[in-house]
């Protein structure tokens, strides 16, 4: 290795200096413009002198064996484009210019290894030379009109020596060869070259190495008139269908144990290192199966498919189950590659047997060697389908499906890829994805019942979950039959069948035969699915009763016209003739909505979806729901039948009914209320909304429960928890838990009654487990054996069995038994529950009917509920809708209720009521909420009379003076703040 020479800085060209440093620099356009400005400095124009150029070139070449930085780099560029510029493209005469072999010899010896060296030092040469000659192969200088063939062989020569000296160095130096055959392509005489170039491989023993496979394969395409060997691959073809076993051990770098050991190529040599980088032989093979050119395509008639290549090479050598944690990394970064590219034909082929195995156990758990390379195949999937959504359906298949996949892929995994790969579902394959999901619920391919429940499950929670991946329908598209409205029918559909029905023989969904019967508890699931469905079509959907009206339509159709399918739903002669003539009204209803217009469409909608609804409930076993068709009759006959323009329609009966779902903790019910709800609110009586007020005044206990839905308590005494008293509000406004004496003592004895209740239901159940364990007698009250001689037994495998059975059954009723503080509790979330749902009724109503005088009358039932509750989610909806009421009621505007003069009085009436609930103690959010109801009566009378104000004054003068007297008055300062500012602003307007 050559010395360094000091230099005298007086000669030192500053400006080359910088230009070589940043060369090495990290940026790549500080690299490029570096190189450009070398180029410049020694251009062909400047006529720089021979011993400059060689200069240069040594210099360049040193800073190719240069580890800093990304000196390899930046100086690679430079010397390829140096050698175009001086031996490809210089005008220079021949004497001048510089030669060839003058370059490589320059080359060969700046990278020689000299005299004991370090490793590292040992390292950056080879690598020098690596990139040199790489650079010499990209400027082209090889097949100039000056170099002949034996510089193209010097090189291979120098290549080939490199790539078996260093294992570490032969992928590096055959991508090299590989990637020269593009420049092959574009000059004279490129098939002689390659031709060398095989030639060079096979001299080597590296024709049957992963390089010698891709570089074969690059001649084969880029010279089809190459006369390739015929001894070293079946019909000169490396992707021959003989030749997969060959080709697998190959490309995972095992010895190719099979090639005779005669010939030249048994002197493949095994490369010992593991990169994690994919060896580039990969990438060319897949290409070259999966998307063959149409020359390679028609010269290899017998090439191995890919299916055969993915099982054998892939699945069989880098995801076996004696395969090493390195050699499943390749097949992790293979996987990726090859689903990226594969068309949706082959998608299912990458996703083999032992890949799979492999993929859910390191998927499932962090602590797994190749945890992170699993979430990049996850990674890969989601990124191919946010192009290409039409193989979502085909790769969900591949997931769930057995033998490969299983339905409970995310359960195992402990991840949420299904769920996300489900919305990627596009339209055009919703029906395929309804009967995939058809075949696992009716096939679950498990033999053991408990199993096929939960897939069962599983596949309808899929279901369930495109459904609700679906935007808002608008009307048009919820009355079509394709897209996301048939879709949502199918599953229904789905969901009915397997719901509704038994069936022995074979399922009209595809007519495919159940394997394991349907559990009872997998069509509770289903029917909740079913609820759950129609929850996101009411929200979503248009018009959702086209949809609720084709289900029932569906089961009432199956149950008539299938005599293999048996509906579970039994009853007595007279209640099947009334289901029989409530259908007759919902097909009449159907018919008269379908033909309506405007607002009397929405009315008849509405009342569609409730009766297909109630038509549900009936088939869920609801013992109510079959008396609700009667008072559904009589609601459609005061609605529709006999209303005219001067008669005021009864909708009590369906104020009644709409409470009745609102009183379930079904989210369904709920937005059926509100929707249906919404279409009568101006034919709702006083009567009606008294019904809602009674609701808001019930005690929110077990008592308030009781007398609410007219139950009998199971014991006789009270449970009075709620009583109506004043609150004392804390600091943060709040209504407090504070009480009078009475309330107080009335909890203390029910918490001692909890207590005394609790302890006698552990005292009998210490009773139940003695006298199973006989290790005492047990109570006269349990009537249990007295015979306690066996108590030190031994017992026998039977006996320990059937105590096992007795145990287990005494910890199920335990466990199942709810104490009488349980009970309270429960009724009390049902109250609240109840309160909070009929509020969402009364804020439809406001908002409809604000302009409605009789929305009045609910101002004093909502300041009453404020005070008196304990629970801040019913105070702050009833604050919140007085609130709604106060800014919908703008004055003088047709928003304010339209009284006559007569009824001034009753306002003002009401407006005492207000300000006498006002003057009770409450939270700062029920002053607030008095405050408002006040100004609200105030705008109402000045709206219908501006001489009403001196009326109002006198109540308010009134209010006030109590307020300054009586010390009882409990009135906050902000109730007359804000009545003079609403006065200073009444009086500008």
């Amino acid at each position: 290795m050559s010395k360094k020479r000091r230099r005298d800085p007086g000669t030192i060209d500053t400006q080359l200096v910088e230009i070589y440093e940043d060369l090495a620099n990290e940026s790549g356009e500080i690299r490029l413009s570096a190189a450009q400005s070398l180029l410049q400095k020694f251009s062909v124009e400047n006529s720089p002198s021979k011993e400059k150029v060689l200069d240069v070139l040594t210099r360049l070449v040193r800073g190719l064996c240069s580890g800093r930085k990304s000196a390899r780099l930046g100086f690679s560029v430079a010397f390829t484009e140096f050698l175009v510029q001086h031996l490809v493209d210089s005008a220079q005469n021949v004497s001048d210019r510089l030669g060839f072999s003058e370059a490589l010899d320059l080359l060969i010896k700046q990278t020689e290894i000299g005299g004991k060296v370090s490793g590292q030092e040992e390292r950056d040469h080879q690598l020098g030379r690596v990139f040199g000659i790489e650079a010499v192969i990209k400027s082209g200088v090889l097949f100039g009109p000056d170099t002949t063939n034996d510089s193209w062989s010097h090189i291979l020569e120098h290549v080939f020596v490199l790539a078996k000296k260093k294992a570490w160095l032969r992928e590096e130096c055959g991508w090299i060869l590989y990637k020269s055959i593009q420049n092959l392509k574009t000059k004279a005489h490129g098939e002689i070259y390659a031709q060398k170039l095989v030639d060079k491989f096979i001299e080597n023993g590296l024709a049957k190495s992963p390089e010698g496979v891709a570089t074969w394969l690059g001649i084969q395409s880029a010279f089809p008139a190459v006369s390739l060997p015929t001894s070293v691959w079946h019909h000169q073809n490396p992707l021959h269908r003989k030749e997969k076993a060959t080709l697998s051990k190959i490309l995972k770098d095992a010895s190719a144990a099979g090639v005779p050991q005669g010939e030249a190529n048994s002197k493949v040599t095994q490369n010992s290192t593991w990169s994690p980088n994919l060896h580039f032989a990969w990438d060319v093979v897949l290409s070259s199966i999966i998307q063959p050119d149409i020359v390679t395509k028609a010269k290899n008639t017998e090439a191995i498919e890919f299916i055969d290549f993915w099982i054998e090479a892939v699945d069989n050598g880098l995801f076996s189950s004696s395969a090493s944690d390195q050699r499943k990394y390749w097949g992790f970064v293979l996987f990726q590659r090859a689903f990226l590219i594969a068309p949706p034909d082959l998608i299912s082929v990458v996703f083999s047997k032992n890949f799979m195995r492999c993929f859910m156990n390191q998927l499932a758990s962090p602590d797994r060697y190749l945890h992170r390379n699993a979430e990049k195949v996850v990674k890969s999937i989601y990124s191919r389908l946010e192009t290409d959504s039409s193989i979502a359906m085909t790769v969900l298949a591949c997931l769930l499906k057995a033998p490969n996949g299983c339905v409970n892929f995310d359960q195992i995994t402990k991840t949420k890829t299904v769920e996300k790969l489900l919305p990627q579902v596009n339209d055009n394959n919703l029906g395929d994805l309804v009967k995939f999901y058809a075949g696992i619920m009716q096939d679950p391919n498990i033999q053991e019942e408990k199993a096929a429940s939960l897939d069962r499950q599983i596949a309808a929670d899929h279901l369930l979950s495109v459904v609700r991946s679906r935007q808002t329908i608008t009307d048009i598209e919820s009355s079509m039959q394709s897209g996301p409205t048939l879709f949502v029918k199918k599953v229904l559909v789905l969901f009915a069948q397997q719901a509704y029905f038994f069936h022995e023989q074979k399922s009209s969904f595809d007519n495919r035969s159940i394997s394991l019967p349907i559990s009872d508890g997998t069509r509770s699931v289903l029917r909740s699915r079913i609820s759950s469905c129609l929850t996101h079509v009411l929200s979503k959907f248009a018009q959702p009763a086209h949809i609720t009206y084709d289900l029932v339509h569906f089961i009432c159709s199956l149950e008539k016209g299938n005599n293999d399918f048996k509906l579970l739903f039994e009853c007595d002669e007279a209640v099947s003739k009334a289901i029989n003539k409530g259908w007759t009204l919902l097909e009449k209803v159907h018919s008269k909505a379908a033909i309506a217009q405007g607002s009397r469409k929405r009315s008849l909608s509405a009342f569609e979806l409730l009766y297909t609804l109630v038509y549900l409930q009936i088939y869920n076993g609801d013992a109510d729901a079959v008396g609700m068709l009667g008072d559904l009759k009589s609601c459609y006959d005061s609605l529709f039948k006999h209303k005219s323009k001067s008669e005021q329609a009864d909708s009590d009966g369906l104020v009644e009914i709409l409470l009745g779902f609102v009183s379930k903790p079904s989210v369904l019910f709920r937005r059926l209320a509100s929707q249906v709800f919404s279409t009568c609110t101006s034919d709702v009586s006083d009567s009606g909304l008294q019904s809602m007020i009674k609701i808001l005044e019930t005690k929110e206990s077990k008592t308030g429960q009781e007398e609410l839905f007219d139950e009998e308590a199971e014991d006789g005494e009270s449970d009075d928890d709620a009583s109506d008293v004043e609150l004392v509000p804390n600091n943060d406004g709040d209504p407090a838990a504070s009480s009078s004496a009475k309330g107080t003592g009335t909890s203390e004895e029910e918490d001692d009654d909890d207590s005394t209740a609790a302890a006698e239901e552990l005292a009998a159940f210490d009773a139940k487990l003695a006298q199973a364990l006989t290790t005492r007698p047990a109570t006269d009250d349990l009537t249990a054996n007295e015979n306690d001689s066996s108590s030190d037994e031994s017992m026998n495998d039977s006996q320990m069995e059937a105590l096992d059975t007795h145990l287990e059954t005494i910890f199920r009723e335990r466990k199942h038994v709810k104490t009488k503080k349980t009970q309270n509790k429960d009724a009390k979330e049902a109250i609240i529950n109840f309160k909070c749902r009929v509020l969402e009724l009364l804020e439809i109503y406001i908002k409809q009917e604000h302009a409605n005088p009789r929305a009045m009358q609910l101002l004093l039932p909502l300041l009453h509920l404020v005070r008196t509750t304990k629970t801040s989610l019913v105070s702050g909806k009833a604050c919140d809708l007085i609130g709604t009421y106060f800014k919908l009621c703008k004055a003088n505007s047709s928003s304010v209720p339209a009284e006559s003069p007569d009824a001034s009085e009753a306002t003002i009436e009401l407006l005492r009521s207000v300000h006498q609930q006002a003057a009770k103690d409450g939270s700062n959010a029920y002053s607030s909420a008095c405050s408002r109801a006040s100004l609200l009566l105030v705008k109402i009378l000045v709206a219908q009379d501006r001489e009403n104000l001196r009326r109002v004054e006198a109540v308010y003068g009134q209010t006030h003076e109590r307020f300054m007297l009586d010390k009882r008055s409990k009135v906050r300062p902000s109730f007359f703040s804000d009545w003079l500012n609403w006065s200073v602003s009444a009086r500008k307007s």
